[in-house]
């Protein structure tokens, strides 16, 4: 059995890429004396059984046990690392909105919130979903006439415009979490907080 030599993730014969990580096979090793208990690079085990799983992993696949709470919201903290590490570059301060760092600034923030990778336990999506909850702008979001009215009149404004993009950004985000926590975990308890969160927030803003 072939095992990726930097997160221990089971191989199939002729993989060129390992299904995980994207590492090429060709820098992974073969081991044919069952399970390993060591690998090149940081590899998980089964709470359970024991048995090699990977950082993402759900349920496990030797013993079906349910891999949720082990290393919870780590994703989320690093992205919301990286927000703050991006943040923390904007020139003259928060307030300084109208100097070409900020725009830096903001296109980098809109660009890392764009193409977050929803995450793959219902922990870390129950936290990311509260995440975006609180980083979205009711007033520049919500999908009120008045509020459209509001935005259009305002159109010349590009901070206003700006912040509008990324607390849509948001709205995506969190609606792209919830469809995810939908499909793979609809029977899990946590998903009927998450299901009570995001109706109440679709109804601030006016959506359906």
């Amino acid at each position: 059995m072939a095992y990726c030599s930097s997160c221990g993730a089971k191989l199939n014969k002729g993989d060129r890429f390992c299904h995980e990580c994207g590492k090429p096979t060709s820098d992974i090793q073969n081991h044919d004396s069952g399970r390993k208990e060591e690998y090149v690079g940081k590899v998980f085990k089964c709470p359970n059984c024991g048995g090699i799983i990977t950082e993402s992993t759900i349920v496990c696949p030797e013993c079906g046990f349910e891999i949720t709470g082990r290393g919870a919201v780590s994703s989320v903290q690093k992205f919301e690392k990286k927000l703050m590490e991006i943040e923390s570059k904007r020139k003259g301060g928060i307030l300084n909105v109208l100097t070409k760092s900020s725009d830096v600034v903001d296109n980098q923030k809109l660009n890392l919130i764009r193409n977050y990778p929803i995450p793959n336990t219902i922990d870390d999506i129950k936290e990311f979903i509260f995440l975006a909850i609180a980083n979205i702008d009711v007033k520049l979001s919500k999908q009120s006439i008045g509020s459209k009215f509001s935005n259009a009149m305002n159109s010349n404004d590009k901070n206003r415009q700006t912040q509008k993009l990324l607390s849509d950004a948001w709205v995506a985000k969190m609606q792209q979490a919830y469809q995810k926590a939908q499909v793979s975990f609809s029977d899990h308890p946590v998903f009927q907080s998450i299901q009570a969160v995001y109706f109440e927030k679709l109804k601030e803003l006016k959506m359906k």
